[in-house]
């Protein structure tokens, strides 16, 4: 390593200052940290721009999990317990499924999901996730199942790894609404339903 380099990497933080010489010793203080001991998310990939529809739409950042505030869609944060992916998902779908709990509901969150309707993550293939819908949900309005729709789709494509959501009934593929209400056979992606989300303040 030449001076000038080595300057510029003290400057930056990036070498001890005893290792700002010509040479840097083995034992200069730099570890490598295991990646399970990093922060969920932080070594993921960031998309390209440019990149394809289905990756571009993909949430990134912390998980949250949706419920609605005065009929907008509006993501909790999920403190994750556990640093592998499917585990996160499984983790965010299940609180999805319970509803909000006594924190949200004192901000006077909702949500759109019927008490009857369960969800469960079938499978994560290349980016795209397949959850089951089980029980009923008979007597939602069109703009009912739209919101419940984008409460699944918004809540699993915050999920580091989850690019995109199919909708299964029984294992089987369903149609599902938009944010537009117009039904789609296509993998949903959380850009879908922007119309539905709440404007960051």
């Amino acid at each position: 390593m030449n001076r000038r380099t080595a300057l510029r990497l003290l400057v930056a933080g990036l070498l001890p200052a005893g290792a700002a010489g010509c040479g840097v010793s083995s034992d200069s203080g730099l570890e490598r940290i295991p990646p399970e001991d990093v922060p969920y998310g932080l070594l993921d990939e960031t998309p390209a721009a440019g990149g394809n529809d289905r990756t571009a739409s993909a949430a990134p950042g912390r998980p949250r999990v949706f419920f609605l505030d005065d009929e907008l869609l509006v993501g909790v944060a999920l403190s994750p317990a556990s640093r592998n992916p499917r585990a996160v998902l499984d983790q965010a779908v299940r609180a999805l499924d319970d509803g909000p709990d006594e924190a949200s509901q004192a901000r006077g969150l909702t949500t759109a999901l019927p008490p009857p309707l369960t969800l469960t993550v079938l499978d994560v293939t290349d980016g795209v996730v397949t959850i089951d819908l089980g029980g009923e949900a008979n007597g939602l309005s069109n703009q009912q199942n739209t919101l419940a729709v984008g409460q699944v789709v918004l809540t699993a494509t915050s999920v580091a790894g989850v690019d995109a959501v199919v909708l299964a009934r029984k294992g089987e593929p369903i149609q599902a609404p938009v944010g537009d209400g117009a039904l789609t056979w296509r993998p949903l992606v959380a850009s879908d339903f922007t119309i539905l989300r709440r404007k960051a303040s």
